[in-house]
């Protein structure tokens, strides 16, 4: 920090002592305003290599941190290292099993017949795949018949299982778990819904559901 020039004694002495008070603030915040930015200079140079700093918080500007040193040996799998593979299911498990037979030989070209026995356990491959989702849409039609006697008109009642509007349970499971263990809002669990299920619904009968499952939940 540059050190500020002084004012003689002889020409501060001739001055109003309001003068003299003025002078003495205005220094002490020069010299304050000075060290604070003699501060901010330097936490600009920190960075994660020459500070506590952690390396999310270093400038766009900032030297690179250095790697680890080369081992000398390739990326990957290093050899005799035990290979990790999902583990396959059962056949009885598996949807589909799809069956893939050569047809011929690739060094002779000879047709390999349907018919020849196997020469080894085939190899399987699995995959998984999520199936395209369809909401599963009941309706429920409540028919209205008129008393032969008295005339009137007596309508079915709606039964136990079936739920007051227009979500089964199993849509009040899922906002439930969009809601409560990943925390989506209102309107990207109807996003979700509509983009993945194919179920419309509005923020405000999210918010419903969530209101219905709470009240199931309440007692258990």
């Amino acid at each position: 920090m540059r050190e500020l020039p002084r004012l003689p004694d002889s020409i501060r002495a001739s001055l109003p002592v309001e003068v003299q008070a003025y002078i003495l603030a205005l220094q002490a915040a020069l010299e304050a305003a000075l060290k604070r930015i003699a501060e901010l200079e330097a936490r600009l140079g920190e960075n994660s290599q020459n500070s506590s700093r952690p390396p999310s918080s270093d400038p766009p500007g900032a030297p690179p941190r250095p790697g680890p040193a080369p081992s000398g040996r390739q990326r990957g799998a290093q050899p005799g290292h035990a290979r990790h593979e999902r583990e396959l299911l059962t056949v009885e498990a598996v949807d589909e099993v799809v069956e893939h037979r050569p047809s011929e030989c690739p060094d002779c070209h000879t047709p390999l017949a349907t018919d020849l026995p196997e020469s080894e356990p085939p190899l399987r491959q699995q995959v998984w795949d999520i199936p395209v989702v369809k909401p599963h849409v009941t309706e429920h039609r409540y028919h209205r018949l008129a008393c032969p006697v008295c005339q009137r008109v007596v309508s079915a009642e709606r039964p136990a299982g079936v739920p007051a509007g227009a979500f089964g349970p199993g849509v009040v499971a899922l906002v439930g778990l969009l809601r409560g263990r990943y925390r989506l809002s209102a309107r990207e669990i109807v996003a979700v819904l509509l983009d993945v299920f194919h179920v419309p619904i509005s923020p405000g009968s999210v918010i419903d559901l969530c209101r219905v499952l709470s009240t199931a939940l309440a007692t258990p």
